[in-house]
């Protein structure tokens, strides 16, 4: 009675706990006999899985389906979103067919009844319950938890909301400290419990998202953050990619909405992507274009998909100055010379790195000294002016691995620099190095370097701040500040007259260090830049474009009339049978896209002029958009295209490289036996996004 059956060459039985068993069958043991004692081959008795689709054989662990649910999402996605449709045009026809029956049924039941009596049935008969799929999913998660669900929501809501293991509900202290805080009412799920639930809470914030994009989402753009873990588990470490989606609705509203959570171990992202997208009911040619880091995954698949892809400032700014914040080992510290065409000396790039690097490490070395001798700190504390609490000396907060981490280092030291004189100028006996001339130089030369890009930053951790036309507009001002040959002069003739050092040659490596920033954003951000700068004009706050030259701004016109008559024709519905049978002429199709062209560039000039006139401020463009949309229509389409579209990432949300908590890997992976880790934690990933919010305020 065994449910084995021959395949070829190997030998295949079907479970019933096994995924998608129209596409998967478990290969039989080598041996090819039953236990004894057993009648059927179950999941215990496999180790490999088969794909009946492309007759491939890979591991398989009893337990989790993870491996046969990610071969067929990553090698069979339209295999199986046939076999999803064709089960529910399946369960749709027997739904019709249980319908006419029970309805012939009650007809031929109710024939004979009196016209006055079926109306009085029909009165009785109950309405049709609103939102009754919310019905169904709160009956759902009353059959897997009994408890408060208000709690239960808060709970889900910090787990995902700041990344905790799922385990920490079966922890005795946790336990402990929620019976003490809810007088003994709320009783914590187990493991099991939570996991189902997350899955659960995820699937219904999948389907309120679903809704409201198929309901507001025209015109998008995309962007992929990539969420790794350090901890390296039998597969490899983990990545995901989770994809969000970008828009303005008809009232001019920024939203950022999450699409899904892709594992990126099997490969076909592109694919995956793909599937999400007709999933979700989103054309690839309503996508404007597809924010990235230089991650080689992200890039290609901006290729895959044929999307225009803008690449992020920060991750560019990052990759030019990694060398410069951090020494690499084994560097040399030496400062060896080479020599200009026109008798100029001057240092290779490398040792100019090493240079600023190792000046950098004093200063974080200094830090370290103070915070950790709680002697010194006390005293230095006293010395502080502003004076506070022996406890808030914390010059450096991280490791100043980014530059916006370095940037805000040197921005408290700074601020603690009188403190520091005072206190090497009372302090005789101390064994801590006294900082030297050339350590304050650099520290308050890279804060002026690196200002402008820190100002950028930390605007566009508003919604309103982070649109691609602003973004235009910040890239050229930041690459006019970083074009300025002699930005450090003020500052080298300063630290000559006042502290007598001379800081020439250490601002020549400076001076490399801001060249190297700039040579970055204009390899990278060049070419998109001329692609997309007439796209700043559709921000009322910039639309003057003061900061290009005239005919610059030509060009960027004559684009923007472009850009607005190919989206009028994309979105003008093709004319029906009966407009072209009654129509008494024909009318050309160059002499009407002639004509509109024209109308176009009326309303250009007239919106130009009328910026150019405006005695208001204008701070939100969204704002300012849904107010005066009526009077451009053909513009006002592009600016909810191009408004919709994000130039930058951001800490709030958005951000394209992210950490998972080592612990929280270790974690799902523990129970691996009994729960799929990478569902696990693409559920987690999707409502811990789901539940950011980005800022709002004004600039």
């Amino acid at each position: 009675m065994s449910n084995a059956f021959q395949h070829g060459n190997v030998t295949l039985f079907t479970c019933p706990r096994i995924r998608q068993p129209e596409c998967i069958k478990l290969v039989v043991p080598p041996d090819d006999s039953l236990p004894p004692g057993q009648e059927d081959w179950t999941t215990d008795d496999a180790v490999e899985a088969y794909c009946l689709h492309c007759n491939a054989i890979f591991p398989f662990h009893n337990g989790s389906s993870a491996s046969v649910r990610k071969h067929v999402t990553s090698k069979h996605p339209q295999d199986l979103a046939n076999f999803n449709t064709d089960e529910e045009m399946e369960e749709k026809v027997e739904e019709a067919l249980a319908n006419s029956r029970s309805r012939a049924k009650r007809l031929s039941s109710e024939f004979s009844m009196h016209e006055d009596e079926l109306i009085e049935i029909s009165s009785r008969v109950p309405r049709p319950v609103t939102k009754k799929k919310r019905t169904k999913r709160d009956e759902v998660l009353a059959t897997i938890y009994s408890g408060d669900p208000t709690a239960m929501d808060l709970l889900i809501r910090w787990i995902c909301g700041s990344l905790q293991p799922l385990s920490t509900v079966v922890e005795s202290g946790f336990i402990d400290l929620i019976r003490f805080l809810s007088m003994g009412k709320v009783q914590l799920p187990n493991r099991e419990t939570i996991c189902r639930i997350v899955e659960h809470k995820a699937a219904e914030q999948r389907f309120e998202t679903m809704r409201q994009v198929r309901k507001e989402v025209g015109q998008f753009s995309l962007s992929a953050e990539i969420w790794e873990s350090e901890y390296d588990n039998y597969y490899g470490r983990e990545k995901y990619l989770v994809l969000l989606c970008h828009h303005v609705n008809a009232d001019f509203e920024p939203a950022t909405l999450p699409l899904g959570v892709i594992t990126t171990e099997d490969g076909g992202v592109d694919e995956m992507v793909k599937h999400i997208l007709r999933e979700w009911e989103l054309s690839i040619n309503n996508a404007s274009l597809l924010l990235s880091t230089n991650n080689k995954l992200v890039c290609q698949l901006a290729v895959d998909l044929k999307l225009q892809r803008f690449p992020d400032i920060w991750a560019v700014v990052q990759a030019s100055l990694v060398r410069w914040i951090r020494q690499p080992s084994g560097t040399s510290t030496s400062n060896p010379q080479t020599t200009h065409v026109n008798g100029s000396s001057a240092r290779p790039r490398h040792a100019a790195e090493s240079s600023v690097a190792l000046v950098i490490a004093d200063l974080k070395k200094l830090a370290d000294d103070f915070d950790y001798d709680w002697d010194l700190k006390r005293t230095l504390m006293r010395a502080q002016i502003t004076g506070g609490d022996e406890d808030s000396l914390k010059i450096r907060k991280t490791d100043c691995n980014s530059w916006d981490d370095l940037y805000d280092f040197l921005t408290e030291l700074m601020v603690w620099r009188p403190s520091i004189h005072r206190f090497f100028a009372t302090s005789s006996n101390t064994v801590i190095a006294e900082p030297t001339a050339k350590m304050w130089f650099v520290a308050e030369a890279l804060l002026l370097i690196l200002r402008s890009l820190r100002e950028v930053q930390q605007i566009t951790t508003k919604e309103k701040a982070r649109t691609l036309p602003f973004m235009v507009h910040c890239l050229v001002i930041i690459k006019q500040q970083l074009n300025q040959e002699h930005i450090l002069a003020g500052l080298i003739k300063h630290y000559r007259l006042t502290m007598e050092f001379d800081a020439t040659e250490i601002s020549r490596d400076l001076l490399l260090l801001q060249k190297s920033i700039l040579d970055g954003i204009s390899s990278t951000l060049n070419s998109s830049l001329s692609e997309f700068q007439w796209c700043s004009l559709l921000d009322p706050r910039y639309a003057k474009m003061e900061h290009i030259s005239e005919d610059q701004r030509e060009v960027c016109g004559f684009a923007l009339a472009e850009r607005a008559l190919e989206l009028h024709l994309k979105n003008t519905p093709a004319p029906g049978l009966m407009h072209r049978l009654l129509q008494e002429e024909d009318v050309p199709d160059d002499a009407e896209t002639e004509e509109t062209r024209m109308y176009i560039a009326d309303e250009i000039s007239t919106y130009l002029t009328d910026i150019q006139q405006s005695r208001t401020r204008i701070t939100d463009p969204f704002k300012w958009w849904r107010e005066n949309c009526k009077r451009y229509p053909f513009l006002s389409p592009l600016a909810r295209v191009w408004l919709g579209t994000v130039g930058c990432s951001s800490a709030a949300i958005g951000g394209l490289r992210r950490q998972i908590p080592p612990q929280v890997t270790m974690d799902n992976w523990k129970y691996e036996e009994s729960e799929d880790p990478w569902e696990i934690m693409s559920n987690v990933l999707y409502l811990h996004v789901s539940m950011r919010k980005p800022k709002t305020g004004s600039n």
